[in-house]
């Protein structure tokens, strides 16, 4: 997941690599009633994550400019606050960004 690069081709499959690595994180994160920070982090991913899964499979699309980026706004507001490993967070961040262009 670390390296992988996020094309059209490859995106159904990275937004479902995406989502499981979020809800484990999740859960473990839950389990152990630590950081609050990852946990917010994690549901707003898994939240976008979602939208995008339910569009790709079939559900209504919304047109290309008016497609979701709910997670890269929430990771311009955040900054720095974020808890999120670094490379999960840049994985979404090109799913949103391919799927707002496909």
């Amino acid at each position: 997941m670390a390296n992988q690069k996020v094309t059209r081709e490859n995106l159904a499959d990275s937004v479902k690599c995406a989502m499981t690595t979020c809800q484990t994180q999740l859960e473990a994160t839950e389990e152990a009633a630590t950081n609050s920070g990852l946990v917010r982090d994690l549901n707003v991913a898994l939240r976008a994550l979602r939208l995008i899964a339910s569009e790709l499979e079939g559900g209504p699309q919304r047109p290309k400019g008016q497609r979701s980026a709910q997670f890269i706004r929430y990771v311009l507001d955040e900054g720095d606050r974020m808890a999120m490993d670094p490379e999960l967070r840049k994985m979404i961040v090109q799913i949103e960004d391919v799927y707002s262009r496909s």
